[in-house]
Order: C-alpha cells, then structure tokens, then sequence
C-alpha cells in the first residue's frame, strides 16, 4: 500500500460535503490506495486542460452566503433547490451552525428549524427563498 499524501484533514472536508458518506470517503481511498490508481489517475490529469472558473458576481441576497434546506419543498425537490441556490453564490450546507446566514424551510421543517430560531438565525419559507431568488 502507498502512502497517500494527505492524513485525516482530507477525510473531514469529504465528510462535510452534502451527499459524501463514510462509504464513499472508504471507497475512494481504497481506490487511491492502489499505487497503478493513482498513476493512472497522474496520467489523465496530465491530459486535461482545467480552465479557471470566474468568481459569481450574483447581486443574491445568498451571494457569499451559508443557506441550509430543512423540511420538505413543495415547488421543487431540495436538491434542484440547493443546485439553484449555489449558482446565485451561496454555499449550501446540511447542518445549522453560527456560521449560518440562512434557513429555507419547507413544509414540516425539523431540528434544523429549531437550531436556527435558538441561534437568531434568518429564516425563510419556501414562498420567500423563490421571490428572493428570482426563480
């Protein structure tokens, strides 16, 4: 087995990503764990070309923000929510903490509704956070 160049930090900025288990982060460094993975993975990159991505210049109320999605969304389902609210420059997270600027809550909302009135934190509908983003 090769040593992977990185220790647990990697494992906990993958674990915070929305839809990244436990499984997946296992899968991924037993893929990378496997020394003609990782060459051949060396191989492909060194054959793309990435282009930088332009910062959003979203005039969005979420623009530079935290958003969390609670509850369940009658208009659209979370995922296609959360994908819109990105491209207005926010970023989304699954859980309530200080860092938070806000909540969109559907219908029968859960802990996370409750997290952020403890926490003072912006609470909107599922009505408001489409009139606030243009949709």
């Amino acid at each position: 087995m090769i040593q992977l160049p990185y220790e647990n930090e990697v494992s906990d900025q993958l674990i915070r990503i929305i839809g990244i288990s436990g499984e997946i982060i296992y899968s991924l460094e037993k893929f990378f764990s496997k020394e003609g993975n990782v060459e051949m993975v060396n191989n492909l990159a060194s054959q793309l070309t990435i282009l930088s991505v332009s910062d959003n210049t979203s005039n969005s109320i979420f623009s530079g923000k935290i958003v969390v999605f609670t509850g369940t969304f009658l208009t659209m389902k979370r995922k296609e929510a959360q994908e819109k609210t990105e491209s207005l420059g926010a970023k989304v997270s699954s859980s309530v903490s200080q860092n938070t600027d806000f909540v969109i809550v559907g219908k029968d909302p859960g802990s996370k509704y409750q997290e952020a009135v403890k926490l003072g934190i912006k609470i909107l509908t599922e009505e408001e956070w489409i009139k606030q983003s243009s949709i």
